[in-house]
């Protein structure tokens, strides 16, 4: 009994000596295991070019979180550290100043201000910033305001976040940050100064991405008449251009104007220029998309020797079945060296351009962002001239032409072409059958340019029509035909096998907006004012 007490007793001292002996123990400890988790869940969300959203889950012990990136999987060198300020308190941080079209490696650890060690890096995930889109900007520039307007390719993120306008000195005259005011992808900056230049800048976050200097226009250009027309005015514009006194005149006529310049029959002369002047006719509008433009209804210009003749921002509506033109060319008008139609509508004439058979004008002719429409039995382009007329250039860009029966027409031998250049046009219901979409049979000499860029070709005006007859071919590129627009060669033209109809959405009225989806033009060809 006593052996079974010693023995007893023996082993409470031995397990109490053991006991101690592991308190006492001077052994390293493990300490790895007294520290804060790793956060899970480390998520990426809203790549732009410059920024990114990090996510994860909340770990309820941590301080703060810090944010490491780096340039390859390995981290062999950490690019950028995020909440070294110890800033990252929730389970949410957006990192900027990133470079765009990047590839990027991101970790996160927890962090703590209690004297816990800092937490192992969660696992390692990958992101890749947006490429910059290539926004195309463009201006309409006035003498007291600037538009400035932007496209984003269909399918591409708007990243333009911040639009600055500023003087020559680099104060700010506007900054826009508003997502609202950009979304439509256009701003207006208004009470500027005459004959000035500004410097826009374009930003995706923090990144600036484009810029360019504009200048305003001047308030009048030396030796200018200006006539200003709305409609309360009573007077007779003929009666008020033959007042002028100045070698240029300039006819402002405000938003929501008709202005009459022909009778119902047809009867008046149109407009009268006196002998020498530049004509400028510029409707007062804001937006260069074709809307809200003043109407002239009028025959034509009527002038022995008229410089230069444009026409901007404004609606011409002719008189339908009477001989109404832009210009009829005619043995007594000696000189008109150019004309320049920009941003206008021009519909119901017998043609746009006539040049008789006595006429000797040779203009150059730029036409851009244009809707020309309902035309009688000339074309757009006629030349019956055998006195060394013709054109010596035509360009049309970003345009439309719907229901004419000749784009452009030479009865008799021309001397003066040179250039001729379609790009980025729309034609529906154009050509008649058998008739030729440009007809200079009797030109001898060659062109310098003959060319259709990036346009689309609907429905014919009737039947089957026929593409050239010249000296020089016609280059065609990035340019489609639907199947009612079916000459019997056109060379080099892309066929899109299906209708008008097909393609636009609705093209008996007017509306030439691209609806197939799946044509593979429709961000490249056509006038613009249709791309989706």
């Amino acid at each position: 009994m006593k052996n079974i007490k010693y023995i007893i007793l023996s082993s409470v001292i031995v397990l109490a000596t053991w006991f101690v002996s592991c308190l006492d123990s001077e052994f390293d400890v493990d300490e790895s295991y007294n520290r804060l988790f790793s956060p899970v869940s480390f998520e990426t969300t809203n790549e732009t070019s410059t920024t990114v959203d990090f996510t994860w889950k909340n770990i309820p012990a941590a301080s703060y979180y810090l944010i490491e990136l780096s340039l390859t999987e390995d981290f062999a060198e950490v690019y950028k550290t995020y909440g070294e300020n110890q800033e990252i308190t929730t389970n949410a941080y957006t990192a900027t100043g990133l470079t765009p079209n990047t590839d990027y490696w991101a970790r996160i650890k927890c962090m703590s201000t209690q004297g816990i060690p800092e937490s192992k890096y969660s696992q390692v995930i990958t992101f890749t910033t947006k490429k910059l889109v290539n926004v195309e900007f463009s201006t309409t520039v006035d003498a007291t305001w600037i538009r400035l307007s932007w496209i984003v390719p269909e399918g591409s993120v708007n990243n333009v976040t911040k639009i600055v306008l500023k003087d020559a000195a680099g104060a700010i005259v506007k900054s826009v940050e508003d997502a609202a005011e950009l979304a439509d992808n256009t701003l207006l900056f208004e009470n500027l100064t005459a004959l000035t230049t500004y410097h826009w800048e374009a930003y995706d976050g923090a990144t600036l991405f484009d810029e360019d200097d504009v200048t305003t226009l001047p308030d009048v250009l030396p030796g200018t008449d200006i006539i200003e027309i709305d409609n309360t005015t009573t007077e007779n514009i003929n009666t008020l251009i033959a007042a002028t006194t100045q070698g240029n005149i300039l006819i402002k006529i405000a938003a929501g104007t008709t202005l009459n310049v022909v009778t119902e029959d047809g009867s008046d002369t149109g407009f009268i220029i006196p002998v020498g002047k530049s004509v400028t006719i510029k409707g007062i509008v804001t937006e260069a998309n074709r809307t809200n433009l003043p109407i002239i209804k009028m025959k034509e210009f009527n002038f022995t020797q008229m410089p230069s003749l444009t026409l901007e921002n404004v609606h011409i509506i002719g008189s339908g079945t009477q001989a109404s033109y832009v210009i009829k060319g005619e043995a007594g008008q000696t000189q008109l060296d150019k004309i320049e139609i920009d941003n206008c509508i021009i519909e119901n004439m017998r043609g746009i351009f006539s040049l008789r058979s006595t006429s000797p004008l040779a203009p150059e002719v730029t036409v851009n962002n244009t809707t020309i429409r309902d035309l009688k039995d000339y074309g757009v382009f006629q030349s019956e001239a055998s006195a060394g007329g013709g054109y010596k250039s035509i360009v049309v860009t970003n345009s439309t032409f719907d229901g004419i029966q000749y784009l452009l027409r030479a009865k008799n031998a021309p001397t003066a072409y040179n250039v001729i250049s379609f790009s980025d046009c729309t034609f529906n219901k154009t050509v008649l059958d058998g008739k030729y979409l440009v007809d200079l049979a009797n030109a001898t000499q060659s062109l310098t340019t003959f060319e259709f860029v990036n346009c689309i070709f609907g429905s014919a005006y009737s039947g089957t029509p026929k593409v050239t007859k010249a000296p020089t071919k016609p280059t065609f590129t990035n340019c489609y035909k639907t199947t009612d627009f079916a000459p019997s060669s056109m060379d080099g033209v892309i066929d899109y096998e299906k209708s008008a109809a097909d393609l636009f959405t609705d093209p008996s009225s007017g509306n030439f907006l691209i609806k197939d989806a799946s044509f593979i033009g429709k961000d490249s060809a056509g006038d613009p004012i249709w791309r989706p």
